[in-house]
């Protein structure tokens, strides 16, 4: 097979993130605010900045979504948004599991069954726009949960608040964060605010930069792109569609293949290029959800032997955890999931977790995720993949184990009630 063209995206630890205070969260750089006297048309202001900021990488934008609005309350006219809101509640983009949020707060962490990856550019600038009118018209908070918007390439996350939008870099290189910041800074009518963290690590080059925040060019206000989508169901990655605890009790586990002669290593590339070559259109559409720790201690496995580089390549791109939660639960919490967008660093891990899984790596939870696709695989030790289907049809997933059974190396199992 020809080579995988892709670009080098990076990982995204979740926790990385206090989902519930979110400024308090290690990568805040600073926040920016509309402060002009029309609502209205600051909304589209600040959309259209970071639009016109971001144009070059719309596709590389996701979001990660746990909005929940209160069906008790009376509904609040959000002027030209109540639409808006009344369709995200429709169309589910907003859940009305107000009450599990606010326990959240209290006792227990934010888990996976609240998470919806939304890899819809559409949805990303309505809700967006949707939260800051909420923020601008509403007496009381009709939402609560997070709505994170996160370029795993750019290593940048945004929140909006208010008319305007907190800032976060997900690593130490800050220049993005900072440079979108700076272009709000230069008109009059938003204000931007720096955390006390990140000038505190500036050297003197970039304090030179700090102070260029202040220097005025007017308003932004001469030109509008008036930027309006319909809300989109597609592409949308539900983590409740996953048991995490027993992946074949999922809703739509579809079934798995396996190599017939079982520890045959050598078949572990086998098993991947069975992958590769199903989905070869669609292998720039995956990312990689897992949950993993890694163990350094006591003897190394023969099998290791092998694999020792990409296990250090991966332990440097802090894939793995420090420790995992022990508990069996059917979700999982947030804050353990990690995101990796570079294809050579998951498919790698892949092949990791079917010789090294109770060795040298502890836990199971390794997807493969395609939004468009609608589909998750996870490697298993018995090498091959297992199969789950995110919406209601299962056919891609039978198409691709029947496709695995061309290999008599293989041995497929499909669920039968996936064929009904």
């Amino acid at each position: 097979m020809e080579k995988l063209l892709r670009s080098t995206n990076r990982n995204i630890n979740l926790d990385e993130i206090d989902f519930i205070s979110i400024q308090d969260s290690d990568g805040w750089v600073g926040y920016i605010n509309f402060i002009g006297e029309n609502n209205l048309l600051g909304i589209d202001l600040t959309i259209d900045l970071f639009y016109k900021f971001f144009k070059q990488d719309i596709e590389s934008f996701f979001s990660l979504n746990t909005l929940a609005y209160d069906k008790e309350d009376d509904f609040f006219s959000l002027e030209e948004y109540s639409s808006l809101y009344s369709e995200a509640k429709e169309k589910k983009l907003i859940y009305d599991n107000w009450d599990e949020l606010i326990k959240i707060s209290y006792d227990n962490p934010l888990h996976s069954d609240l998470c919806r990856l939304d890899f819809n550019w559409s949805n990303i600038v309505s809700i967006s726009k949707l939260i800051m009118a909420i923020d601008s018209f509403s007496d009381i908070n009709l939402l609560i949960g997070n709505f994170l918007i996160i370029n795993p390439k750019l290593n940048i996350m945004l929140s909006p608040r208010g008319i305007g939008f907190d800032v976060f870099c997900l690593n130490r290189d800050t220049k993005t964060s900072f440079d979108f910041i700076k272009s709000f800074s230069k008109f009059n009518n938003f204000k931007c605010y720096l955390s006390m963290k990140y000038l505190l690590n500036l050297n003197k080059d970039n304090i030179k930069q700090f102070f260029s925040l202040y220097e005025k060019i007017g308003d932004y206000s001469d030109v509008v792109m008036h930027h309006t989508y319909s809300l989109e169901l597609k592409n949308i990655v539900k983590l409740k569609n996953i048991n995490f605890s027993g992946f074949s009790s999922s809703n739509r586990w579809v079934g798995y293949f396996e190599v017939k002669q079982k520890k045959d290593n050598n078949l572990i590339k086998e098993a991947i290029s069975l992958f590769n070559n199903f989905f070869k259109y669609d292998i720039n559409d995956f990312f990689l959800l897992s949950s993993l720790a890694s163990c350094d201690n006591g003897a190394i496995s023969e099998e290791f032997i092998d694999y020792i580089d990409i296990y250090k390549k991966i332990k440097e791109e802090n894939i793995f955890k420090r420790y995992l939660d022990k508990k069996n639960n059917e979700n999982i919490k947030a804050k353990a999931l990690n995101l990796c967008f570079d294809y050579d660093t998951f498919m790698p891990l892949c092949e990791l977790v079917m010789v090294l899984s109770f060795n040298n790596i502890f836990g199971q939870i390794c997807f493969l995720i395609n939004p468009k696709l609608q589909i998750a695989l996870y490697p298993h030790d018995d090498i091959g993949f297992g199969v789950i289907a995110l919406n209601d049809d299962p056919t891609l997933g039978i198409k691709f184990l029947k496709f695995c059974e061309n290999d008599s190396r293989f041995r497929v199992y499909i669920e039968s009630e996936g064929l009904n």
